[in-house]
């Protein structure tokens, strides 16, 4: 979901034109949640099976200094949520290695944080349509999943928190 406020709006008469409907030339690019490539460096991230909601916040605050009716609108701190992903237990090894090292050893400092790149895939797995470039990433938390289903494999859900962002799209 995505919310604008705008800082300003007013409304005029139209001209009467016309609008001509989208040109069919320009197709829409489908995306599916499942699509996408994962990865973080020094960790095998080729059997991460889910990918939670990422939430990205930025507040705006009124800034009523100056002469102006209407205050001006400024954008506050950026909130990043956990990049939160589920793997096969039997896949997790380097997610397991890297909680070890940075939770239970406590080498957690910012020169052991990680980087890490998130694409979102067309259909055909390989044109990417947007990318989330992550830096400081640090895992703080492993939590086992049963399986849950019959013959379903248990999973691990590692919590990771995210320092910066930067998004690219294609």
């Amino acid at each position: 979901m995505v919310r604008v406020a705008p800082e300003d709006a007013r409304t005029t008469k139209g001209s009467g034109a016309k609008v001509a409907a989208p040109s069919s030339a320009k197709v829409q690019k489908k995306w599916l949640p499942s699509n996408f490539r994962l990865q973080i460096d020094g960790v095998d991230c080729k059997n991460v099976r889910r990918i939670e909601a990422l939430t990205i916040k930025q507040n705006v605050v009124d800034s009523s200094i100056g002469e102006r009716r209407d205050f001006l609108q400024e954008e506050s701190q950026l909130e990043l949520g956990d990049l939160i992903v589920t793997v096969p237990e039997s896949k997790a090894a380097d997610f397991v290695a890297w909680h070890d090292d940075f939770v239970i050893k406590g080498n957690n400092g910012s020169s052991a944080e990680k980087s890490g790149k998130l694409e979102l895939l067309a259909p055909d797995l390989k044109s990417v349509l947007l990318t989330l470039d992550f830096g400081g990433l640090g895992i703080f938390k492993l939590e086992r999943r049963d399986g849950g289903a019959e013959g379903a494999l248990p999973t691990l859900r590692a919590a990771i928190y995210c320092e910066e962002l930067t998004f690219t799209a294609a």
